[in-house]
């Protein structure tokens, strides 16, 4: 099977194999499946989801839009080759990235390092720990989600 990898710092990058997609449309459902890639341990209520993607406007209205961008976000993850794979498991009240699906995720990558070398002096990095860090700083493309200026965004910006 053909790794999967989504990359977060600079433009929203998805790659399987070799085919390489640079942005889901529409907007809305490629900025679904950022929210969840970053927040991916644990499950998110619909509600909560429409209201941070669509807070502006009516309940309701909102959680049709969400249902809508699921729906164009499943449709556009099958066209990119994940037809077969079940990235996201779906559930009447929440959803969630599959703990079990595996895939690579350049911030997950980058969280790990620094978890690994945290509070650690760099003149006391052993040799591993330095390449540990210098393989996180390589997958460092830009900011996380460039071009992004939603809250949440700004928000996961700051903390990575």
């Amino acid at each position: 099977m053909n790794t999967i990898k989504f990359y977060l710092f600079g433009k929203f990058c998805l790659e399987v194999g070799d085919n390489l997609t640079n942005k889901i449309e529409p907007h809305k459902a490629e900025e679904l499946l950022g929210f969840l890639l970053l927040n991916r341990g644990l499950p998110h209520f619909r509600d909560k989801l429409a209201d941070l993607l669509w807070g502006e406007i009516s309940p309701v209205q909102a959680n049709n839009y969400l249902r809508k961008a699921l729906w164009q976000l499943q449709y556009a993850l099958n066209h990119c080759g994940l037809n077969k794979i079940s990235l996201l498991l779906v559930n009447g009240e929440w959803l969630q990235i599959n703990p079990a699906f595996d895939f690579w995720l350049d911030v997950a990558v980058f969280e790990d390092s620094f978890k690994q070398t945290r509070g650690t002096l760099g003149r006391e990095l052993s040799e591993e720990q330095a390449q540990i860090i210098k393989k996180a700083v390589e997958i460092c493309r830009g900011e996380l989600l460039d071009g992004w200026y939603q809250n949440w965004c700004l928000y996961e910006r700051e903390r990575v």
